[in-house]
């Protein structure tokens, strides 16, 4: 492999704008956000989508067997069954519950702090919306980089990143650099960045069949000899 010198910025918005009009809800899977799909009512999706988000590490596919298979058992509405939440029950009803290194009492207590927040705020959108605040950097009208190991490598490759930790000033850098490429909402390649990872598109194995046809190839900083 050798490494290319730093490509315009507009070539880079350009390739990014490509790559993020590629992939859409078709190519979701497997990932924590299709268990968002199975639920009509936001509240469902709140849920849904706050629990996965908690327990969405390692692979993305054992993420969705193992959470989709649990939000089964919170029955057809995960927010009424949450309102109506009863430790003891759900203790029961979670027994033997495994995701990598958590278990059924990192669940339940995960569960009460939500059914808490629906207590008191009467949704997950409603406690979100009394803690926002507009002279906060970091939520509106732009949300940060979800940093996983395939956006870490990914954007390094593109010359997106520099640090070596996949940390919160890591998130914060990336996100102001895609920031030039769309002000209003940066976050919008994380979706099709993280699909070359997730699907092995673009792996820390380089594979010239892939690099050959990714729409990054000539802005991509590392090139496949």
């Amino acid at each position: 492999m050798t490494r290319r010198l730093p490509v315009r910025a507009e070539l880079l918005g350009d390739r990014l704008d490509a790559l993020a009009a590629t992939f859409d809800v078709s190519t979701i899977s497997p990932d924590p956000l299709e268990l968002l799909l199975r639920y009509d009512d936001p509240r469902d999706q709140e849920v849904a989508g706050l629990i996965a988000a908690a327990f969405a590490y390692g692979r993305a596919d054992i993420i969705v067997a193992n959470i989709g298979r649990m939000l089964k058992r919170m029955t057809s509405s995960p927010f009424r069954y949450l309102a109506a939440f009863d430790r003891a029950e759900a203790s029961r009803r979670f027994a033997g519950f495994v995701h990598r290194f958590h278990k059924t009492r990192e669940l339940v207590d995960a569960m009460a702090c939500i059914a808490s927040a629906i207590d008191t705020h009467g949704s997950v959108g409603e406690l979100f919306r009394a803690s926002y605040r507009d002279q906060d950097d970091d939520i509106g009208p732009k949300l940060v980089m979800p940093v996983d190991t395939h956006i870490h490598r990914i954007t390094t490759f593109l010359g997106l990143n520099r640090r070596k930790s996949v940390d919160w000033k890591t998130a914060r850098r990336l996100t102001d650099r895609l920031t030039r490429f769309d002000s209003s909402d940066p976050v919008r390649y994380d979706f099709a960045l993280c699909r070359l990872g997730i699907l092995d598109l673009c792996s820390r194995v380089r594979r010239k069949e892939n690099c050959d046809v990714c729409l990054l190839r000539d802005v991509c900083r590392v090139r496949v000899s």
